[in-house]
């Protein structure tokens, strides 16, 4: 437990190297002790690890074993977690039809859990499916319930890192000023709890240049402009915004019919 800790305190300050090595060494003391579950968390800790170091390979290789062990255990929710970290290295590396079929299966898998997590989770497949399918007014809506479940039960870390791939989705879908606030509220709300993304934007948004296309979008001005104004913002801001704008796409969908 100490090692997994002391390996995400690590991973979130951007040391990937040490924090490889406490994961190393919880396998190993996971092993000692003949924890078969504690060894497939190691595996799956690594991973991350490994694949935002540069090593995709190595990353699914710990993948991999991570499922073997969580299938030996047969734990469902260890299985599914390991299928939604498979489907956020498919948004970057798969075809668009893969995506689609990764996503919507791991999203009929989650559905019906009662855990906060999954439910989360569920909705975060969901709203990529509907970006995917041109449907931006529901994947707001979905991308705005996810995250208030998360917000609710102070996932903050993970609302931190999932608000820059919504604010390229919020950028796809013509609300560049919205997402350029989205940038400025992750980016501000990391230095207030610590964190240092181990990740860049752009490996999290599978963008080259993610920055650039908001320029482009807003001008330098005007999205310097916004991305401050986020950084005034919190967590809660951007839930109540992403709502907020949610039910404006619903009323337009409602008029449309």
């Amino acid at each position: 437990m100490a090692l997994e800790a002391a390996g995400g305190l690590l991973y979130w300050a951007g040391d990937l190297q040490r924090s490889h090595r406490c994961y190393q060494q919880q396998l190993e003391a996971a092993r000692e002790m003949g924890d078969l579950r504690g060894q497939g968390e190691a595996w799956y800790n690594m991973a991350f690890a490994l694949h935002v170091s540069g090593e995709p390979q190595a990353g699914k290789a710990a993948v991999a074993e991570a499922e073997r062990v969580f299938v030996e255990l047969d734990d469902r929710r260890w299985l599914d977690r390991i299928e939604w970290a498979r489907s956020l290295g498919l948004t970057q590396t798969g075809s668009r039809e893969e995506q689609r079929a990764a996503m919507l299966a791991l999203a009929e898998r989650l559905s019906g859990q009662d855990d906060p997590v999954s439910r989360a989770q569920e909705n975060q497949m969901r709203a990529q499916v509907a970006m995917l399918d041109g449907d931006a007014p529901r994947a707001v809506t979905l991308i705005a319930a996810g995250l208030r479940i998360a917000w609710l039960n102070r996932e903050y870390v993970d609302m931190i890192i999932a608000l820059q791939p919504v604010a390229m989705g919020a950028l796809q879908a013509g609300l560049a000023e919205m997402g350029a606030k989205l940038l400025g509220i992750s980016d501000g709300e990391a230095e207030r709890y610590g964190i240092m993304r181990p990740a860049s934007m752009a490996q999290v948004t599978g963008v080259p240049d993610p920055e650039k296309l908001f320029v482009d979008a807003l001008g330098r001005d005007g999205f310097e402009s916004a991305r401050a104004e986020g950084r005034r913002m919190t967590l809660a801001d951007a839930v109540d915004l992403l709502e907020g704008q949610a039910a404006v796409a619903a009323k337009q969908v409602a008029q449309e019919r």
